[in-house]
């Protein structure tokens, strides 16, 4: 009976222990499986960390080389913008200079025109003074032409 019961006991024991080691190797195989999904998350992780980074770097690259453009053109802009104020200050002592020749010519017209209406009067001047010295040379003639009948 001693010998039934002590057989029974270590039965009982190892029906324990075998169910035990069951449950220990199925929770073992839960954390395998944990583990196994942790380090597949954990890879997957890593790459995207990778990837961010690479993407944060290229993005760093293109606004480097985007405000090196901007200040490219800012600059070109600026070169631009001073060299129209110097066009534009070149265009108004143009204009300047054109105004003072416009008004050159309208004087030198003006005398021109006064110089032709003295030539007018003085050729008109002229005629009359040849009219009057063929009027006179005439009289003279016949003075002398009288003087000589007098004369014989």
């Amino acid at each position: 009976a001693e010998l039934d019961r002590s057989k029974s006991e270590l039965s009982d024991r190892v029906t324990r222990l075998l169910a035990e080691a069951d449950t220990i190797t199925q929770q073992l195989e839960e954390a395998e499986l944990k583990a196994s999904t942790a380090a597949k998350a954990q890879a997957t992780m890593e790459s995207q960390l990778l990837e961010a980074q690479a993407h944060s770097e290229e993005e760093t690259r293109q606004k480097l080389s985007l405000s090196s453009k901007l200040r490219q053109l800012e600059s070109e802009k600026d070169a631009l913008q001073e060299q129209l104020e110097e066009e534009e200050e070149a265009k108004k002592n143009l204009e300047k200079q054109i105004a003072a020749l416009n008004q050159q010519v309208t004087d030198a017209k003006k005398k021109a025109d006064e110089e032709v209406e003295k030539v007018n009067e003085l050729e008109e001047l002229r005629k009359k003074m040849q009219k009057d010295i063929e009027t006179l040379q005439r009289q003279v003639e016949e003075l002398q032409a009288a003087n000589d009948k007098l004369d014989k």
